[in-house]
């Protein structure tokens, strides 16, 4: 009994399993619908890669060929001292050359190494056959004599950056106010030089104006001599405040001098955070 009893439940088994299998005709048509959708997506996103893809290099070469981008005109804007011929000088560019080809990074690389002067320049394509340049020129606020060498005299602006003066603006500054290191290779050095001019020049303009020369020596000390020839030896420079309190000390010397009828050669602050400060006045006509 047990091989008709083993034979029965296979039969029973076989049959449930069939049962199980089977599905209706509606779920084979949903199934044909569903997979026939999938590939029509496919189809249309992979159409539409391909129209985009097409498009965008059928544009790219539009505007890399077209002649209505061709450059006809490169406008300069900003120069002062620099002529336009100097800055176009270092412009590669021809009329009728691609503006897209053209490379602006490049260019404007090539301005700011060849003219240390130039302190910002900006290039930008004006559409559609057009390119601007714009500069803006370091302003000099005297210049720089180092290690008392003509040769090496060159403009220095208020963030220490040193350019070549040209001839008109030597003219300018003949009469100061006239920056001088006394060693070669200081012109990394100016950072303190810099910060007491800057300062001066802002807050006691007066005394800037009437300054010739401007001296820094190897220990940073500064030493200024005035157009009246007025020597001061302003020790290094440390705060705006202590350039203040040390201004204060020079107008009450010059006062005191002034009400006695005496003129003033030499003023030494080298030592004026010990309270001392050491006054020469000038000899007068006659006195050997």
């Amino acid at each position: 009994m047990r091989p008709g009893l083993m034979a029965g439940q296979w039969r029973t088994y076989l049959l449930k399993l069939s049962r199980r299998r089977y599905r209706p005709r509606r779920y084979y048509v949903h199934n044909f619908r569903y997979r026939l959708g999938q590939i029509f997506r496919i189809i249309v996103i992979v159409g539409l890669i391909t129209v985009l893809v097409y498009g965008g290099l059928s544009l790219r070469q539009w505007l890399l060929t077209g002649e209505r981008f061709g450059l006809r005109e490169i406008v300069v804007k900003g120069t002062g001292q620099l002529t336009v011929s100097q800055v176009l000088s270092q412009v590669p560019w021809r009329v009728g050359d691609n503006i897209f080809r053209c490379n602006l990074s490049e260019v404007r690389q090539n301005l700011l190494k060849s003219f240390p002067r130039i302190k910002k320049v900006s290039i930008r394509r004006s559409y559609p056959n057009k390119i601007v340049i714009k500069v803006r020129e370091r302003e000099p606020i005297g210049r720089v004599l180092e290690a008392n060498n003509l040769a090496s005299c060159l403009g220095i602006d208020k963030e220490g950056v040193c350019f070549e003066l040209l001839a008109q603006e030597l003219l300018a500054y003949e009469n100061g106010p006239f920056l001088r290191i006394d060693r070669p290779g200081a012109m990394t050095a100016l950072r303190p030089l810099l910060e007491f001019t800057n300062e001066l020049k802002k807050m006691y303009n007066n005394i800037w104006k009437n300054i010739y020369t401007l001296d820094m020596n190897t220990y940073g000390e500064i030493t200024t001599v005035s157009k009246d020839g007025v020597k001061i030896c302003w020790g290094k420079y440390l705060s705006r405040e202590d350039l203040s309190a040390k201004v204060r000390a020079i107008e009450n010397i010059q006062e005191k001098s002034i009400a006695r009828g005496q003129k003033i050669e030499y003023l030494d602050l080298n030592l004026f955070g010990l309270g001392r400060i050491i006054v020469r006045p000038a000899e007068k006509a006659g006195e050997s």
